[in-house]
């Protein structure tokens, strides 16, 4: 069977669970694809360009489906919610994509499926953008300090079911809630709001 890109990222994620990311290396998945490590690098120049596959790969099921009308903050939950799942999902998963530099078709549509709902809401753009960056440093940062821990105590077969998270939920509470109500209608505005907030601290 002619070795294939789609192939060649499947091999490294299965990889990852048995090896984790420190283990993954171009020699141990051409021996598990049964080729000779030359022959990746037709598909991929380096290692960081396989690493950008598969952090894009594990969003595959993230922001998929579209639920027209449904109120901003529960869209907003509902997709915090998959993209941790997503991260969880895979040993030192949260690890991968934050080694990834590159954002590809998928981690695009997750973007433009928060900024879309905050938009619609009647979210300046800016400002939506920002919420975004927010929200999706909050998950990625929750399940790198939950996988750390989890590497620690010798167990990475993480399946987290969301709603048995406290912590998980109130964090992602503190951001849904603090956004605030439509419209914020420009990055300054929202500074200066943040700088009364901080100092009425």
């Amino acid at each position: 069977m002619a070795l294939e890109r789609q192939n060649i990222v499947e091999t490294a994620l299965a990889l990852l669970e048995g090896e984790g990311l420190e283990g993954l290396t171009m020699r141990r998945l051409a021996d598990a694809l049964q080729v000779q490590a030359p022959s990746l690098y037709w598909h991929f120049p380096g290692k960081q360009a396989l690493l950008d596959d598969m952090a894009d790969a594990l969003l595959a099921d993230v922001a998929v489906s579209n639920e027209p009308g449904i109120p901003y903050r529960a869209t907003l939950r509902r997709l915090a919610n998959e993209l941790r799942i997503a991260f969880s999902t895979r040993r030192d998963g949260a690890q991968l994509f934050a080694s990834s530099f590159v954002q590809r078709e998928n981690g695009h549509r997750l973007a433009a499926a928060i900024v879309a709902a905050l938009t619609q809401a009647g979210f300046d753009t800016p400002v939506a953008k920002k919420i975004e960056a927010t929200l999706f440093q909050y998950v990625l940062g929750f399940v790198l300090a939950e996988q750390a821990a989890a590497k620690h105590h010798e167990a990475n077969d993480l399946d987290i079911a969301a709603d048995d998270q406290p912590d998980f939920a109130f964090g992602l509470d503190l951001i849904v809630i603090g956004i605030g109500e439509p419209p914020l209608k420009n990055v300054d505005k929202v500074n200066e709001f943040m700088r009364a907030l901080r100092a009425m601290d």
